[in-house]
């Protein structure tokens, strides 16, 4: 490298005799910079990074600002999905709640059903029992007053019979029938 420094300080100084010495040494270290290979670096470097902050970076800030958008719309929506699904699982466990209750005031409610039903048979029951022995003993009654009546009747039929043939055998010389049958109807209006 020092070769080229050189070369480029005779050019400088065969073309321009008249330029003084210090002169000389100072151009020549300007073109030896100007023809460095870390200079031509440092200038790329410094013209990308300046390009590269200039058109990429915006580009790329851009792009990480929509995707973090993105992320944040993703997180809001998650957030109110959320937020949307205790609130629903909220309302199904009132609902729950509320079924729940019901069901117990309806199991209640049959229950007490129940009773009042069993309540009104068994009253029922003894009410249409109390009937039917009402009326047995009122049949039993009734038919205790029709066999004395029918035993009266057999009584008065077997007297007025038994009369008669008493009454007949007595009275067999005497040929008033019709006495006889007078007789026996009295007696049988004073049995009666």
């Amino acid at each position: 490298m020092k070769e080229k420094t050189v070369h480029a300080a005779e050019a400088v100084t065969t073309t321009a005799p008249a330029v003084d010495s210090g002169m000389t040494t100072a151009v020549a270290e300007h073109a030896a910079w100007l023809h460095s290979a870390d200079t031509w670096i440092a200038v790329s470097f410094v013209l990308f990074i300046a390009l590269f902050v200039k058109f990429a970076l915006p580009k790329i800030n851009a792009s990480l600002d929509d995707r973090a958008n993105k992320i944040r719309d993703q997180l809001e929506q998650a957030a109110r999905l959320r937020a949307e699904a205790q609130a629903l699982l909220a309302s199904y466990q009132q609902q729950q709640q509320e079924a729940m209750k019901e069901a117990e005031s309806i199991i209640a409610s049959a229950q007490r059903d129940a009773a009042d039903m069993r309540t009104r048979a068994v009253d029922e029951l003894k009410t249409a029992l109390d009937r039917r022995s009402q009326q047995a003993q009122e049949k039993i009654a009734r038919a205790e007053v029709e066999a004395i009546e029918q035993i009266r009747k057999t009584i008065i039929t077997t007297a007025t019979e038994s009369a008669r043939e008493i009454v007949a055998t007595q009275l067999q010389s005497q040929t008033d029938d019709q006495a006889v049958t007078r007789a026996l109807a009295a007696i049988e209006r004073q049995i009666h």
